[in-house]
């Protein structure tokens, strides 16, 4: 191109890149001007769906704004001291990639705390992978109790709840910390994943929050005036 004074101007190509933002409220770290957690919209991904953003979307339950929250689900209550399983939809992996998850298990709005990360480099495959992770006791709750979780899946793994991410994909949610029961149930039988039934029409509800194999794990979760049942035999 010619230039003011006759002589030739060189020519420059930008390529703008896709980014997927986070949609928790705040103060959690979601928007750009507080180094939200942004990924590239290119590689692994949670779920089926992924949209492109300019910047992160937060709101008071982490709606999901755009559509594209499909790649995590909670498959049982979150009880203090109990267990609780997590499934997490991963696509476009043909290779595997890395996860990276928080909860805000002390509702403080951080995930910075001791005892967060879920998820620390934990290696997925393409496709349906199950969690299973202890609750602490930071999560104990007198009430049902929201918070906040960050899941952020990418190819090289090793990612803070913040920051740009050269591929992958971030997901925010909205969870329920449950007060501990009033009532659990202990029976060496109950030996199936977190949040499953284990006895059908039975009193108890899942595994991990009012159904466990050992004495002790009931007495880990049960409410202090609470009932712990344990089967004959």
């Amino acid at each position: 191109t010619a230039g003011p004074g006759g002589g030739t101007s060189g020519s420059q190509t930008f390529t703008v890149q896709s980014l997927e933002f986070g949609t928790a409220p705040a103060p959690y770290p979601t928007l750009l001007a507080n180094n939200g957690a942004r990924h590239v919209i290119t590689g692994p991904r949670l779920g089926n769906t992924q949209i492109g953003e300019t910047d992160g979307q937060p709101n008071a339950t982490a709606a999901d704004m755009d559509g594209d929250n499909d790649g995590v689900t909670f498959l049982s209550p979150f009880v203090a001291n109990g267990t609780a399983a997590i499934k997490v939809n991963v696509q476009n992996a043909p290779t595997g990639a890395k996860l990276d998850a928080w909860i805000d298990w002390n509702h403080n709005s951080s995930w910075n705390d001791a005892g967060e990360e879920i998820a620390i480099d934990t290696a997925v495959v393409n496709g349906d992978n199950t969690l299973i992770i202890p609750v602490p006791s930071a999560a104990s709750v007198a009430s049902l109790t929201a918070t906040f979780a960050r899941f952020r899946l990418s190819t090289a793994g090793g990612l803070a709840p913040t920051g740009l991410a050269n591929d992958g994909d971030v997901e925010d949610y909205q969870i329920s910390l449950s007060p501990a029961p009033t009532t659990v149930y202990v029976n060496p039988a109950f030996t199936g994943a977190p949040g499953t039934d284990p006895d059908g029409a039975g009193p108890a509800t899942a595994i991990g929050f009012d159904a466990f194999a050992t004495i002790q794990q009931g007495v880990n979760v049960v409410n202090a005036a609470g009932t712990i049942n344990v089967a004959a035999g």
